[in-house]
C-alpha cells in the first residue's frame, strides 16, 4: 500500500499500519481470540468515511491473489449499484500498468496475478491459472455458483436511518447466515466494514477493530512509533485509535 498509493499511505497515520497489519494477521490465521486460542474467522473494521477501508481491502484481495492465485473473493455491497464500484476497483488493480518509472503496481509484486483473457467482466471475473476467482454482488443480488474463501462486506448499511432500523439490519443478518455462509468454504475469512457505530454485535469468533486517527501532538500508545511519538502534519477530527486489535 505504501508504494502503490504514497500520496494516501503516509507514515504519520498510523491507523492505517494498524489496519493493513490486522488484515495480514486474519488471512494468515495468527489474529487469535483470546479466549479460545483459535484464529478469528469474522473481522469487522469500524472507520469513520473517508478512512481508505474500502480502499484498502481492495489492495488486501490483490495482495491475497499474490499470496495465492487459488484464492476465491467475494464481495458484498449494499446494493446492485455500489456493487460494481468495488469489483472495478479490485479488478482494475490487477491491470494496472505503471504511470511511470517510480509508480508500483500489483505486477511489480505479484507477475503472476494476471487477468484471464475473456473472463474479465466487472462483476464475477478469473485470473489466469485459476477459475472464478472474484464475485461482486449486494444483499440483494445472487451468489449462485461461485463460493469463497475471503468474504468482503463492504458498507452494509446506508445511513444513520437505517443503523436503528431493525427490520433492515434483522434481514442483512438473515442473508449472512442463510445465504452468504452458505456459500462460504471451510475455514473463509470475513471481513465487513462499517461507518462508525454501525456494527452489530457477534459471536466469539469475532473481532473488532474501531477508533479514529490520532490526533495532531497525540501522545498516547496508538501515535508512537520505535520509541518516540509521531505528529500529524495537519490536525484530523475525532480522537486517537483504539481497538481490540490493535495488538496485532
Amino acid at each position: 500500500c505504501n508504494l502503490r498509493k504514497p500520496d494516501f499511505y503516509k507514515p504519520e497515520r498510523e491507523y492505517q499500519d494498524i489496519l493493513c497489519n490486522t488484515l495480514q494477521a486474519a488471512y494468515e490465521k495468527r489474529l487469535l481470540n483470546e479466549k479460545t486460542g483459535k484464529p478469528v474467522k469474522y473481522l469487522i473494521i469500524n472507520l469513520p468515511p473517508g478512512y481508505g477501508k474500502s480502499y484498502t481491502l481492495a489492495n488486501f484481495a490483490n495482495w491475497a491473489y499474490g499470496k495465492n492465485i487459488k484464492n476465491k473473493i467475494i464481495t458484498v455491497s449494499y446494493n446492485g449499484t455500489i456493487a460494481p464500484e468495488f469489483a472495478r476497483t479490485t479488478r482494475d488493480m490487477v491491470a494496472e500498468e505503471p504511470e511511470n518509472e517510480d509508480s508500483y503496481t500489483t505486477r511489480d509484486f505479484f507477475p503472476h496475478v494476471q487477468l484471464k483473457y475473456g473472463d474479465s467482466s466487472v462483476m464475477k471475473w478469473s485470473l489466469e491459472g485459476s477459475y472464478a476467482s472474484y464475485l461482486a454482488t449486494s444483499f440483494d443480488g445472487t451468489v449462485t455458483g461461485m463460493r469463497g474463501n475471503i468474504i468482503i462486506i463492504d458498507d452494509p448499511i446506508k445511513n444513520d436511518k437505517e443503523a436503528v432500523n431493525e427490520t433492515v439490519k434483522e434481514g442483512h443478518w438473515n442473508y449472512l447466515k442463510n445465504t452468504l455462509s452458505s456459500r462460504a468454504l471451510p475455514g473463509a475469512l470475513g471481513d465487513r466494514t462499517d461507518q462508525m457505530g454501525h456494527g452489530r454485535p457477534g459471536r466469539e469468533t469475532v473481532r473488532g477493530l474501531s477508533g479514529q486517527m490520532p490526533r495532531a501532538g497525540d501522545h498516547s500508545a496508538g501515535c508512537r512509533r520505535a520509541g518516540r511519538s509521531q505528529y500529524l502534519r495537519r490536525p484530523l477530527p475525532h480522537g486517537r485509535l483504539t481497538g481490540q486489535a490493535a495488538d496485532a
